[in-house]
């Protein structure tokens, strides 16, 4: 199964789009490393200061927010993720390329297939009564924290804007180890953590915290046997298989997401006082 990981680059695109821990002077620096460090390897802090109209000392301090000593570290950390990123991003064997290259409809049919196949497996996997019963837990919570990392923050960030339109209080932190950090749950808190891979290292930190707090914990994944798992109160398990072509998650994305909004219908269904019904 793919791990979800949070690496420099992941933290930096994390960083442009939570305000909250990244000031827009260092959003500057942001913009900057992502217009030219690509085109101009061998660039400097003084040219990146100029750049983002500010000094060399205050690259070195945002390369330090970073877990960086200085700015060169945080470049070969970049140029480093990006290759490997671009080497790895998509992989497959040569017979998959001279199939895919003289048919791209095959493409199409592997991913559609790859997502049929798992929303299939995964609706006759799933026991209602287990979704009716995390469905009450949302009704009853205070607050609910939806949690994913990369691919699975979409559909933690669409759980959140779902549930709240429906009148319940949900958070969706994009930056977790801050939320690990700095949150203090309430007993009556709900934690929904989305992992297809059910092995995520800060998802794990962020339920351990829950469950020493007194707070449900409940779990979607493919991987009932993960490290997540051990720490969750309630685990709905979902089934599928990864796209093998890419380290990206596709078609488990997609998984969560139709989960997700099962659980959103039926909870508007069970606790919407609102609901309209018409002829």
């Amino acid at each position: 199964m793919k791990q979800e990981r949070q690496d420099i680059i992941s933290q930096l695109v994390d960083g442009v789009e939570v305000n909250a821990w990244m000031s827009q002077g260092e959003q500057a620096i942001t913009h900057a490393i992502w217009k030219q460090l690509h085109a101009n390897q061998t660039l400097k802090i003084e040219e990146l200061a100029n750049l983002a109209e500010t000094s060399p000392a205050t690259i070195n301090r945002y390369a330090k927010k970073f877990g960086f000593s200085g700015f060169l570290p945080l470049k070969r950390e970049l140029l480093d993720s990006w290759k490997a990123n671009q080497k790895k991003e998509i992989r497959m064997s040569r017979a998959a390329y001279r199939r895919f290259q003289k048919d791209h409809q095959q493409i199409l049919a592997y991913n559609f297939d790859l997502v049929r196949h798992g929303l299939n497996d995964t609706e006759n996997l799933i026991d209602i009564e287990t979704l009716e019963q995390t469905v009450r837990l949302f009704g009853i919570a205070q607050t609910i924290h939806f949690i994913g990392v990369d691919y699975s923050h979409l559909v933690a960030k669409d759980a959140q804007q779902k549930f709240m339109r429906l009148g319940k209080m949900c958070t969706a932190h994009r930056d977790l180890q801050v939320y690990v950090e700095r949150t203090i749950f309430d007993d009556r808190d709900v934690v929904v953590i989305f992992s297809f891979s059910g092995q995520t290292r800060v998802g794990k930190r962020v339920a351990q915290k829950a469950r020493k707090q007194g707070v449900q914990v409940v779990l979607i994944t493919a991987n009932i046997s993960g490290v997540l798992a051990q720490n969750a109160t309630q685990i709905i398990q979902i089934s599928g298989e990864e796209n093998i072509f890419t380290e990206s998650s596709t078609s488990g994305r997609i998984i969560l997401h139709t989960v997700m909004d099962s659980m959103y219908l039926l909870y508007g269904t069970l606790n919407n006082k609102n609901l309209v019904i018409t002829e």
